[in-house]
């Protein structure tokens, strides 16, 4: 398989991360709940705080996305979709 980058979080999931650890004496439903209501709270300027903290993880995921080698390609398929015209005719080589 090839290498697992993970995806970016939204602002709601960072902030539900960095929650989590103050709740575990909780059901994990019980802390979403209270996270949730948590969030619906906040103000406008502590959403945006988070706001851009999911763009920065953007940004990395897409840095780490395009840093990636791409894979070589097959010459004789490459080949065969470069010399075809309007069908994908193997050439044998």
């Amino acid at each position: 398989m090839g290498i697992q980058i993970p995806k970016p979080l939204s602002a709601y999931m960072l902030y539900a991360k960095e929650m989590r650890p103050n709740f575990k004496n909780m059901r994990m439903t019980e802390q979403m709940k209270f996270i949730a209501e948590r969030w619906n709270a906040l103000d406008p300027v502590e959403k945006s705080d988070w706001q851009a903290k999911a763009e920065l993880d953007k940004v990395r995921y897409l840095d780490e996305v395009n840093a990636v080698p791409l894979k070589p390609i097959n010459p004789v398929l490459l080949q065969s979709v470069v010399n075809c015209n309007g069908s994908f005719k193997r050439i044998k080589g």
